[in-house]
Order: structure tokens, then sequence, then C-alpha cells
């Protein structure tokens, strides 16, 4: 919470207290004093200081307007608040005029810490740039001069803009100042190189400059990047040499009146309340691209404007403060488009009510020049993407984001492979084109709040904020890799590109923007000694963990070229006969290396990098083809399962797929039993039933697996085409021995057969299970109590057995299911 320190002037200590309370409630930390009188006032403020005062309008007393007559003779910068019930619309700005800034009334509190916070940013915008306020005196004697020049300097004191006609004073053109040094203008004036120390030290301040003949008044402002680092100076520096000189003159009123309205290069105007011009020079109209200053005066001031919201602003602000001073304003011009002004505005009494009389300069280009070197300086010119600069400032600020909302983020450091060849063979200028190109596709791999940046050469880097999993990082390197893989066509010939990308993962790898990009740099180097085109996480404590998962994914790529998938076969025995049904078909991978591996070690990777789907077509076809050998050896009546994956049961072809796979295998389809889970089924249900229907009719059986570990409802679960439920192995575990287990088993199968559906357990391992299932009607089941998954082979020796499961009697199985 913002500590403010109030003084209170009210008769009612109750209404003290509501003040404090509304600006607690607006995240205020307040420290106040009450007082009721003139003398309480004057006391108050020689104990200060005061951030804010709050007035009720009127006291027992006392009143606002007096209050702020006493205010302003003290200290006219304190924000002054009148909070009254007792205020008219009339009254109120009365108030205004005299000094007062906001008028909220007391049934309106709510208002109350907006409008404090307002006053108290304007309040410090005004300390800050009073040293740069001047009179209105001095304001006209400034256009009047013509002697006006705007400058900028480096952090060195090289001027990287200077413009104005107070050049030709310096013997200087349009143009020659740029690149000269400040310094060696003030070499044989010490306090004038004095001042310009102070303005690159970060001060604000006005000054005099007298060099030989010459003298300046010159308004010194620091300019500093997005981190608040000061890299040079900004300032106006007026010659006011000749206006030493004309106030010996006896006409210098005069003198002074026709510059200012007809030779001075600032635009010059005076405008009604309502809107109306009553003057302007030549210069404002020139400003705004009209003919003539006619032109201008058949104008309202609204034209002038992007919208009327503008000009209300403004006229709000100028009423409650009656002057602004060098204030930058983006205004209209006859043709629409915009200018830039730096404008000064006075609120005068005139003959028929209030004027507004000010002045502006144009400093369109002024600002164009300043954007251009701020993007010079923070983006690369070839790329136009960030630069390192920029990088590591958004990745310090993404940082501390990630710190306060305890999230994780990724930085990718990028080097392309081989570019020195290209570059060199082809030439810089397909190289830069290349290079182009490239930050194009990377920059479309990304998300919008995400950076891509050009460090220099062939290196890239990308900050990714906000990420749940080290594998969101994953994805967009692989994404990243894929995009450039692409073919490049640039002047008719077709280029071939490729990267190395290094992944570091804040906080694990790193908690400021060096380490993480210098352990991104890191992990790009080891992509480079795996052999190019790839990525590598930078995770020390998971280091061993990232290079066998990469490793993996790798030759998985090969398994099935290479052969090396393989399919085990699981026995579906029917429990009322004690035949072997079917089989289901489970995916191994025997591993040059680690040997035969289970699904569970690389069916995750296959999913992520979407090898899922070539991988369950083979599994279809093959575990098709299979089963027709079987009919063919002798066993019509056997069905096989399979699995589909997440991934591919989105595939739009799947019953493509399908229909190819009993092509192939001229397999009747009604053998074929497809399962998906309970949670792919559920991810997108009216999609799913579409899916499933569309299977249905091709005439395969279709199962549910793992039922009881989704969310799905009985309203979809009805909907749904599927002619068996496939109780999870989790629930059968410990069925004779959880009454909750055995609880959820007994309802599946009741529902489940009152759907005509019929019910298969998985993972049956003990007889007493079986007894459980038989004597509460379960139909079917498979596990290692028959039978592990085994080879093909070993499956056909199963058949050729006979072999059968007991029918020998079990003894009932009780269990206590709790109320």
């Amino acid at each position: 919470m913002t500590n403010v320190r109030v003084l209170i002037i009210s008769d009612s200590p109750a209404d003290a207290s509501a003040l404090m309370e509304a600006l607690e409630r607006g995240g205020y930390q307040p420290s106040f004093e009450r007082v009721s009188d003139a003398e309480g006032l004057a006391e108050a403020l020689r104990t200060g200081p005061w951030d804010l005062v709050l007035s009720d309008f009127q006291l027992e007393r006392f009143g606002a307007l007096s209050a702020l007559s006493v205010l302003k003779e003290r200290d006219g910068d304190i924000p002054f608040l009148i909070v009254s019930d007792s205020i008219g619309q009339e009254t109120a700005i009365r108030a205004l005029k005299a000094g007062a800034n906001k008028c909220i009334p007391k049934a309106l509190l709510e208002r109350l810490a907006p409008a404090v916070e307002r006053e108290l940013r304007e309040a410090q915008i005004r300390r800050t740039e009073a040293a740069l306020k001047r009179s209105d005196e001095r304001l006209r004697t400034l256009v009047n001069s013509a002697s006006i020049i705007l400058f900028a300097t480096d952090r060195e004191g090289t001027f990287i803009q200077a413009e104005g006609k107070g050049l030709d004073a310096l013997g200087w053109k349009p143009g020659e100042a740029v690149g000269k040094s400040a310094f060696q203008l003030y070499e044989r004036h010490p306090e004038a190189v004095g001042q310009l120390r102070r303005a690159l030290a970060g001060e604000s301040f006005k000054a005099t400059v007298e060099l030989s003949e010459l003298v300046f008044e010159v308004d010194y402002a620091p300019r500093v990047n997005d981190g608040g680092d000061v890299i040079g100076t900004i300032g106006v520096a007026t010659n006011v040499t000749g206006e030493r000189r004309a106030r010996q003159a006896a006409d210098q009123s005069e003198l002074r009146y026709r510059n200012l309205f007809e030779r001075n290069l600032a635009g010059v105007y005076r405008t009604t309340l309502d809107g109306r011009f009553l003057d302007c020079n030549d210069s404002f109209a020139r400003i705004f691209g009209y003919d003539s200053r006619d032109d201008v005066l058949r104008r309202p001031v609204w034209d002038f404007y992007r919208s009327r919201e503008d000009r209300s602003s403004s006229l709000e602000r100028l009423i409650e403060r009656q002057t602004l001073t060098n204030y930058e304003e983006c205004l209209r011009r006859k043709d629409g488009t915009l200018v830039w002004v730096l404008e000064n505005e006075t609120l005068v009494d005139g003959p028929e009510g209030p004027v507004i009389e000010g002045t502006i300069i144009d400093i369109t280009e002024r600002k164009r020049a300043e954007e251009q070197v701020k993007h010079l300086a923070f983006h690369d010119t070839l790329t136009s993407l960030p630069n390192r600069l920029l990088f590591n400032d958004r990745l310090d600020m993404a940082v501390v984001q990630a710190h306060r909302a305890h999230q994780k983020l990724a930085t990718l450091f990028l080097d392309l492979d081989r570019f020195k060849v290209i570059n060199d063979s082809l030439g810089h200028s397909v190289g830069d084109e290349l290079l182009r190109r490239i930050a194009e596709r990377v920059t479309g791999c990304i998300r919008e709040g995400d950076t891509v940046a050009r460090l220099g050469g062939d290196e890239f880097t990308v900050l990714v904020p906000a990420i749940a999993h080290e594998e969101d990082a994953a994805k967009i390197a692989q994404k990243i890799l894929e995009v450039l893989r692409l073919p490049f066509f640039i002047d008719q010939r077709e280029l071939f590109v490729t990267t190395s990308i290094g992944v570091a993962i804040y906080p694990g790898d790193g908690q400021d923007a060096e380490t993480l990009v210098r352990n991104a740099d890191t992990a790009m180097y080891r992509a480079k000694e795996q052999g190019r085109d790839n990525y590598q996480l930078y995770t020390p404590g998971m280091n061993s963990k990232a290079l066998e998962r990469l490793s993996l994914e790798s030759r998985l790529r090969q398994a099935l070229h290479n052969e090396e998938l393989v399919l085990y076969y699981q026995p579906l025995i029917d429990l009322s006969s004690g035949h072997v049904r079917g089989a289901e078909a489970l995916l191994r991978w025997r591993h040059p290396a680690l040997g035969l591996m289970p699904p569970a070690e690389f069916i995750s990777l296959a999913e992520l990098s979407g090898l899922i789907v070539p991988i369950g077509q083979w599994v279809l076809r093959t575990a098709c083809a299979q089963l027709r050998r079987w009919h063919d050896m002798g066993y019509p009546n056997l069905s096989v399962a399979v699995n589909l994956s997440s991934r591919q049961f989105q595939q739009t072809d799947l019953v493509h797929q399908v229909t190819d796979a009993l092509e192939r295998s001229q397999l009747p389809p009604g053998a074929l039993d497809l399962e998906i889970t309970e949670s792919n089924a559920m991810q997108n249900a009216e999609v799913s039933i579409s899916t499933l229907g569309s299977l249905k009719d091709l005439g395969v059986s279709l199962s549910m697996d793992d039922f009881g570990t989704g969310y799905s409802s009985l309203n979809y679960l009805k909907r749904f085409p599927i002619d068996r439920i496939k109780i999870d192995q989790s629930f059968v575990r410990d069925v004779t021995q959880d009454p909750d287990d055995a609880a959820i088993a007994i309802a599946v199968i009741a529902m489940a057969h009152s759907m005509q559906l019929s019910v298969v357990a998985e993972g049956v391992e003990t007889e007493e299970q079986l007894a459980f299932l038989r004597q509460n009607r379960c139909d079917e089941m498979q596990g290692y109590l028959f039978s592990p998954p085994v080879p093909a082979e070993e499956f056909e020796e199963l058949l050729k057995s006979n072999r059968k499961l007991s029918r020998r009697p079990s003894r009932a199985v009780r269990v206590k299911i709790s109320s």
C-alpha cells in the first residue's frame, strides 16, 4: 500500500474517518491531521509537509475557498480536493478556477482514490517539470525570437539531432551539427561544460549558456531508455541575444507583438472555451496544412483534434491548472494526417470572458527521429527483430514476473547449421535475405507474448514465458526445426537450412537472464555435437533423463523402418465357458541397446512427437493380418482388440485407416475390436459419438477401455455405440479387499448389463478375484492368472493346446460394502 500524508479540513471527525477508509480501500495507507479553522490550517502547513489536502466546502468558521487562498500562499503545488455535498455546479466551477483540483460528492467516495491517484501523479509531474516551466512573457519571447534549436545528444555529448533557426547564429547549416561534440562547442566555456555534464548525469534544469557574444537559454532534460538508464540529453535552446539587445529599444513591445504574430516560426493562436478561433499566425496555418490563417479561423477547434474526447480532456486539464507548459500532443492536419506539436496554453481573461492563448512548435520530425533512434537502439537492422539489448531487457522482466507468479519460462538459443557455406558461396545479399526469411518463419512458430531476437550473425534467441512444463518449450523447438527444414526459394534457388537449438528453463537452469542465455547456448552446442538439426534441453538435475528421451525419440523414428516394433497378444477369456475368445494386441519395442521395452516407456514420447499416428497404423494392419492367419489356421471365431491412441482417434481419416486394414487382411469387420479410453472419448464427446458411429457402421466391435478412471456421464455413455466396457485393473486389483473397489465393480457390471453391454475385467491375477467376478456375472477377463502378453508364436501354441480357464468351483468371496 502507498503511504500518503493527508491534511483534512473538516468539522466532522466521522467525515475524516470516512475519507481515510475510502483511501485505504483504494490502496493507500494514509496518515492524517484534521483542522477546522484558519489558525489550525496555518499551523499544520508549518509542521508539514503534506501530500494532499481534502476539504469540506463550508465549515462553521472557515471554508474551502479561504483555505485555498491560504494554501496557495504557502505551497500552491499540494493537490487540493473538495469533498462536499453542499456544492453546486456553478460553485464547483468557481472553486476550480480558484485553484481546487477536484470536487467530489460525499455520496461518491469510491471516486476519491482514483482522483487522488491522478492528482498525486500530476503533482509529481509538475514538480519534475518545474525547472522547464516559463512565465507567459518568457513563452512569448521564446516564439518571438525565432531562434530555437531543438537538440538531442548521446551519452558522450555528441549531437544526434539539432534543428531550428537558432543554428544560423552558430554558423551551422541544417544537419551540419549532427556528429559534432557539444563539449567542443563549449570548450572555452567551463560553466557550460558543467551544465551539460549535469544533464548527462540525469538532471533536468534550465540554464543560461553564454558562447562569446551569443546567449542561449537552454532547457535540459535527460534521455532515458525503457530501463531508466540515461542515454543522452534532449533540450530546447533559445537564442536570446537579440532579446537582450532589444530591451534597449523604445518600441520593444510593438516589435515583440509583430514578431509574435507575423514573423514567428512557431504557431500562435487565441481561441474561446467553446472552440472558436479568435486569431492565429501564418505559421500556425502552415503547420496544419492550411493555405492561410483565414482558412483556420473558419474552422472549429475540434477539427484539429483526433477526437472531441481529446479536446475535452485537454480543456479540462487547462481549466484545472490555468496553464499547460511544454507538453507534447498529437493533433490532426487538414488532410487527416497526424502532427506532433510541443504546446503551451494559458487561460487568460478577455473582454468577453476567458480566452485560451497558446503556442505550438511542430516536433513531428523530432518524434520520428526519436522513434527511429529508439528502434535502432533496440532492434536488429536486418530483420527488425529485437536485438540482444532488448531481448535481455525482456528476459529480465519475464524472470521477475515468473518469480512473482511461480511460473516457468524457457529460453531457446538457435544457431543455424552450415549457414556460413551459403553465405560464402552465394554472397551476403542471399545470406541476408535467408536470415530475414528465417526470422519470419521462427516468428510464426511462437505465441503473441513470446519474443524472437537476433543476437547477430546466424544466432537467434526465443523467450517463451509462462510455460507449465518443459515439454511446452520442447514442442516449440520441434516446431521451429520442422519449419526450417522446408526449402527456401531465393533468387530462383532452392535453399535448405537446419538449425541446432538449446533450451534452458527458469528457474531450474538459471535465475537471471545471463545464466539462462549462457546455459541455452551450452545446450545448443550439445545439439551440434548430437549431429545438428535437433534440440537439447539444458537440465542439470534431469539432464541424463532428457538426453535419454531425446535419444529414444531419434531412435523411435527409425524403429518402424528397422522393424524393431513387435506385437504381443494377451488372451481374452469368456468367463461362462473358460475358452479364449480373442486377444488384445499390445505393442512392444525391441530396442537394439535397451532390449524389450513396454509401451509405458515410449508411447508418451510417440504421442508428443506425432509418431503415434504411423505407429498406430502399423499396429492396426499388423494385428488384422495376424488374426487373418489364425482364422486360416482353424480359429475363425477368434477376435483381436486394438487400442486407438488419443492422437489416432482424432485423425480425420481414421475410418479409412480401419477400412484399409480390414481390406488388406480380408478380415471380417466383426472380428476387429477397437478400444478407446474413457478420457479420449470425452475430450470432445459430440465428435466422438460421430466417429464411433462411423466405425460402428463398418461392422467392427467397440470397447471403452479403462472405464471408471475418466469422467464420462451416463447421458453420453448411453449415446456411445459401444459393445463392451473394460473395468480398469486399478479397481480389479483390490476388489476382494477394498469395499469401495468392489462396489464400483459391481455397479459397473450391473449398469453395463442394463445397457445391454458386456463387461471385461482387466488385470485379473488371483483365484479370489476370478471368483468375485464370476459371482457378480462379469462376462470376460484378461490377466496374468491365465496368461501374460506373449508373442504371436506362443499365442498360437496356447490355441493349439486348447487351454481354457478352470471351471472348478470357487469359494464365494464376501466383501462388506460400506453403507
